[in-house]
């Protein structure tokens, strides 16, 4: 799970990314993790360091919560996750990412990791289904499926 969690934290997209969705995904963890999250609205640069640097060095001393969060957004951040979450976002009619934001930045950041990271902030029920829909292309082998294959 911590190297998923580190598939995330990839330089550029904590450095391109909106700060206020990194604040919104731990501000759940306010009090039980060492950042400061207030300072993701004070030096941006500084911040985005300070933030690359601490979710790097990701550990089992983390919220379980929160790191079970990130393995799950780094699941959906791959570009099956990506068409997961938009079939299951045109299926209902919802649009995941608002105008606006994809019109800034000629869509630079419009990436496999931010559609997940927004699902997951603002659509938790397309994220969801989208997760448990991945479970049944991302099976390791058919015998995960059936407990006694390994003694056959």
């Amino acid at each position: 799970m911590l190297k998923d969690i580190k598939r995330f934290v990839e330089k550029k997209f904590i450095y391109t990314v909106d700060l206020q969705l990194l604040r919104r995904l731990l501000e759940p963890y306010r009090g039980q993790i060492p950042f400061d999250l207030d300072a993701l609205a004070a030096n941006a640069e500084e911040a985005r360091s300070r933030l690359f640097e601490w979710l790097t060095a990701a550990d089992e001393s983390y919220p379980s919560q929160m790191l079970e969060d990130l393995h799950r957004i780094s699941e959906l951040s791959t570009e099956l996750g990506m068409g997961l979450l938009r079939s299951r976002a045109e299926a209902l009619g919802i649009q995941l990412i608002p105008p606006e934001e994809i019109d800034e930045g000629e869509g630079m950041h419009l990436n496999p990791r931010y559609l997940a990271l927004r699902a997951f902030l603002d659509h938790r029920e397309i994220f969801d289904s989208a997760v448990d829909i991945l479970a049944f292309f991302d099976n390791r082998s058919p015998a995960e499926f059936c407990p006694y294959a390994q003694y056959a």
